[in-house]
């Protein structure tokens, strides 16, 4: 990222090269590759294979959107779950905690700018609202030490199903053994 830019990249595509090839590729972690918020130098090449973590029991990517949201919290407990949201820049530098709904990020359309990673959910106990806990890349000083919660929308809900934010317009998940 920091020698490429985003791009508005697409987990998807992170998944592929994963499985394209014959001999699986180490994907550098945070840790040893952090992210920097600006264009610069690509470190040396083989990075993530120097430094990073195989996927041992990678077995593929499978393509999630449209399904139903207890597909998706499956999807959660065998693998990684990338998505895309409409990031509206004015209103994510603002969040610092809480529940981001559905009727605050209803863009009028299917687009979608930034990458995130589902990697959690959760119920509200005062209002019994559920939310995915989305994981950022713009540092844990940002929103809930890096994290936001976007309201949970099941896709097959027909009057909402992009999703808050437009998140269910693009999912997709790895899995393994």
């Amino acid at each position: 990222m920091d020698c490429h830019g985003c791009e508005g990249g697409l987990i998807h595509k992170l998944f592929k090269y994963h499985s394209n090839t014959t001999s699986p590729k180490a994907l550098a972690t945070l840790a040893s590759y952090p992210y920097i918020a600006e264009e610069s130098y690509c470190k040396e090449s083989g990075y993530g294979t120097k430094y990073g973590v195989r996927l041992t029991n990678w077995k593929g990517y499978y393509n999630a959107t449209g399904m139903s949201e207890s597909y998706i919290l499956t999807g959660l407990k065998t693998g990684v779950i990338g998505g895309a949201v409409y990031c509206d820049e004015t209103l994510w530098y603002a969040y610092t905690s809480g529940i981001l709904t559905y009727d605050q990020c209803k863009p009028p359309n299917n687009e979608i700018n930034h990458a995130v990673t589902i990697c959690g959910y959760g119920v509200e106990v005062e209002t019994g609202m559920k939310y995915w806990v989305i994981a950022n890349t713009w540092s844990t000083l940002w929103g809930e030490k890096g994290f936001i919660k976007l309201e949970r929308v099941d896709p097959k809900d027909t009057s909402r199903k992009a999703g808050t934010c437009n998140l269910n317009v693009y999912i997709a998940y790895s899995f393994g053994t």
